[in-house]
């Protein structure tokens, strides 16, 4: 197989939320995102809330077939008592794919 005919590109996003101490059932959310090397989302997942009393979440999302330049950056959201605190989580290094 050469390489302009390989189409087995997997990208991953995996966000995990983790605090000091355990806290009820969904009081965090995570939504793993993919973006472009322009910053636009290429691909993102629902918000994926923790569904028990739990110190941390993992969600991931994948694309296929990608091509050109992308990274991984979540939001992350926890229920602080009275609103919901919503931020970017850390983006990974760009990575080229090649299709």
């Amino acid at each position: 197989m050469s390489l302009s005919s390989c189409h087995a590109t997997l990208i991953l996003d995996r966000v995990e939320v983790v605090n000091a101490d355990y806290v009820p059932s969904n009081f965090m959310g995570v939504k793993p995102r993919v973006l472009n090397s322009s910053g636009t989302v290429v691909i993102e997942s629902d918000w994926y809330y923790n569904l028990s009393s739990a110190y941390a979440i993992t969600y991931s999302v994948t694309e296929n077939n990608a091509s050109g330049a992308r990274y991984a950056q979540g939001l992350q959201k926890t229920w602080t008592g009275s609103t919901w605190w919503t931020h970017n989580t850390f983006a990974t290094a760009s990575s080229s794919t090649y299709n």
